[in-house]
């Protein structure tokens, strides 16, 4: 990057500048990078960071180190901080934090050097006083030149909040002071805000809470802890659309006990989300790319066939991790600045899942456990089942492999499952590709009462190749299904032109076998000269509300390694 040695950051000064406030009773400072000191609002520095001008920085300056473990520091109260920082070709990684919380992975890498980009947010934060800390990592993405980080300034939001206690809260079912017992009893709380925070009691009688907003999803909510702790932040709702909105607590038994305590619920009244620039390259109805992609993988190498959850204000990751033969986990705020890989579920060297790889993980609220649908691979491929109570910690059925190969099209291999379930049928729907270990070639389709026990379709396979078209002529895999409002099943999946060349499409379907396609496909497909100039894979697929979005991850290459991209869809439909 082009720098002027201006001083050392010991002799720079204070500059806070305040902004155009965001909404109503909102108020955002920005803090410069030369405003340094030991009080809030003032950046302190160790390590070592050279301060520098620069055309297209805020007030003409910027801080930069690339020097492994040195760090900014600064202490704010407010709601929310945002990251911009210097991007160019030798811009490495920075590890950013909150209070000591997860480190987000943010990549300063852009194929050409700007100043002033947003580059992260924080979630919304109860309205407090924090810690935001910015450190170098002394790695590198892809095809950077180097491992510079960039700092030019940060915003800090003070969002207008209003708490409201547990004796407002209308109640169903059995409750005292905010307590209840009994499962099924529930609790809902009116308010309107663009986010919500929920604090209750944790104590070694704790068990379990399943949250939702809206009618949403449930998520769960823990309320055991080994002694008793009041007022604790039990649950965020991350950004929602400023407006009316309905919080819903059900209580569940829990392997500690029953009892769920509420205490209150902060409303924040304006929450910010990280852009996301993007570009139209590779991209058709509607679609778009994030422009400064990929946004997993790099230093982490291989990773690839994810799925994504969004719970507690926070993406979650499952993803198949190959340099350790395993499935790891990542997690979010924005969907593009993921935490280190840790693994999850490692493999198991010597049986039928000396590979394990490509999850499909849903939370059930019914069961009150996560559950993990996973490929095992030892010369053949075959489905293996687990569950776990917070997402992290697996236990293997007992019955696994839950599914193998028994039709002569799925020629020993089935992977890849996709699973949902259906309330109206109360049964697991499972989509899964077949055909062949190193790109399946098919799409089939399977039921279950419990999970475990499968009965395949006699349909199958219910979605083969189109040789008329020339991008998925060859083979079709990877499948992932979403049930929209509209009665429709929309399956995002893979077309091969060749074994080595692939695109996504969408097709949708009544009944989940008989499919129709969109006329556009592919939506996402290579780009050449780029990091996925050969293939897109395998697509995981989100409704973003608050941005009013959809959000699509898949695996892209130019040679190897495979890494995740992240595609945007503005508005609901998607183009049928």
């Amino acid at each position: 990057m082009r720098r002027v040695l201006l001083a050392a950051p010991a002799l720079l000064g204070l500059l806070a500048v305040p902004v155009a406030a965001a909404g109503e009773r909102t108020r955002v400072s920005t803090v410069d990078d030369r405003m340094t000191g030991t009080g809030d609002n003032r950046f302190h520095y160790t390590g070592r960071w050279t301060s520098a001008a620069g055309d297209g920085y805020h007030r003409g300056t910027h801080s930069w180190s690339n020097q492994p473990g040195s760090s900014a520091e600064i202490r704010f109260t407010g709601t929310q901080i945002r990251l911009y920082g210097g991007t160019g070709p030798d811009a490495g990684v920075g590890r950013v934090s909150i209070d000591g919380g997860p480190a987000y992975e943010v990549d300063f890498h852009a194929p050409v050097h700007r100043g002033d980009v947003p580059l992260w947010t924080s979630e919304v934060l109860p309205s407090a006083r924090h810690t935001f800390k910015l450190t170098v990592a002394g790695v590198s993405g892809n095809a950077a030149a180097g491992t510079h980080v960039v700092l030019d300034r940060v915003d800090i939001v003070a969002a207008d909040t209003r708490r409201v206690g547990h004796e407002r809260f209308a109640y169903r079912g059995r409750w005292k002071g905010g307590r209840s017992d009994t499962p099924g009893s529930t609790l809902t709380v009116s308010f309107t805000g663009a986010a919500l925070n929920f604090y209750g009691v944790a104590g070694p009688r704790g068990g379990i809470g399943h949250v939702s907003v809206d009618g949403g999803p449930e998520e769960r909510v823990d309320f055991h802890a080994t002694s008793t702790v009041r007022n604790r932040l039990l649950w965020r709702s991350g950004p929602l659309r400023p407006a009316a909105h309905v919080f819903r607590l059900r209580a569940a038994a829990g392997p500690h006990g029953r009892r769920i305590t509420a205490g209150h619920v902060e409303v924040v009244g304006h929450a910010e989300t990280t852009p996301i620039p993007v570009v139209t390259t590779g991209t058709s109805t509607g679609w778009t790319k994030f422009a400064r992609n990929p946004v997993l993988g790099k230093s982490h190498g291989t990773a690839f066939d994810t799925s994504i959850l969004r719970e507690n204000g926070v993406y979650r990751m499952w993803f198949s991790w190959r340099p350790h033969r395993a499935i790891a986990y990542a997690q979010s705020v924005d969907g593009v600045s993921w935490t280190a890989p840790r693994i999850v579920l490692p493999s198991v060297g010597g049986t039928w899942e000396e590979w394990v790889n490509r999850p499909s993980v849903s939370y059930n609220a019914r069961l009150g456990v996560y559950q993990l649908w996973y490929t095992g691979i030892r010369d053949v491929a075959q489905v293996g089942y687990a569950t776990s109570t917070d997402g992290l910690t697996w236990r293997r059925s007992p019955r696994n492999p839950v599914m193998s190969a028994d039709a002569t099209w799925e020629n020993q291999m089935v992977l890849n499952p996709h699973v949902l379930w259906n309330p109206g049928l109360r049964r697991y729907q499972m989509w899964y590709a077949a055909g062949s270990g190193y790109e399946p070639k098919a799409i089939g389709y399977a039921t279950s009462a419990d999970g475990v026990t499968w009965v395949k379709s006699p349909r199958n396979p219910v979605l083969t190749a189109n040789p008329a078209m020339a991008w998925e002529r060859n083979r079709v895999s990877g499948p992932f299904v979403l049930r929209r409002p509209d009665g429709y099943y929309y399956m995002f999946y893979i077309g091969y032109a060749g074994a080595e060349h692939s695109a996504i499409g969408v097709a949708r379907s009544r009944d989940g076998l008989s499919w129709s396609r969109m006329p556009t496909n592919p939506v996402v497909a290579p780009v050449a000269g780029s990091w996925e100039c050969h293939a897109d894979y395998k697509p995981s697929v989100l409704w973003d509300t608050a941005a009013g979005s959809w959000k699509l991850w898949y695996n892209g290459r130019c040679g190897a390694p495979e890494q995740q991209g992240l595609a945007v869809h503005r508005g609901p439909a998607l183009g049928f």
